[in-house]
């Protein structure tokens, strides 16, 4: 089946984010790191918003992830793609560090 699954694609984004914290994701935080969510169409718009009701009536507090309609898709820059991969020691030493596997167990688990 080559139909995208939204409600999948959002489940799997909301457990790799943080979605209360309105500074940024982990060590990196800013303007330019704060979470988003995309949409294409308004079906796809009201999915987030259902699962935002959801998550935030589970945890009683507010999500700060931004609901964005999209626009144009900029790819990034080269040594960004794969990095897991093509710089693994260096990754592994940034999510340990920053604490991101520590941050989602505490809000998913």
């Amino acid at each position: 089946n080559d139909k995208i699954n939204y409600k999948e694609i959002l489940n799997t984004f909301w457990i790799n984010i943080d979605p209360f914290d309105s500074m940024g994701q982990f060590c990196d935080k800013g303007y330019s790191y704060r979470s988003v969510v995309f949409y294409a169409q308004e079906s796809e718009k009201k999915l987030i918003e259902e699962s935002i009701i959801k998550i935030e009536k589970k945890f009683k507090k507010k999500i700060v992830t931004f609901i964005r309609k999209f626009d144009e898709f900029y790819e990034a820059e080269e040594y960004h793609q794969d990095y897991y991969k093509k710089k693994f020691i260096n990754y592994i030493m940034y999510k340990n560090s920053c604490g991101r596997t520590q941050t989602l167990k505490n809000i998913w688990d």
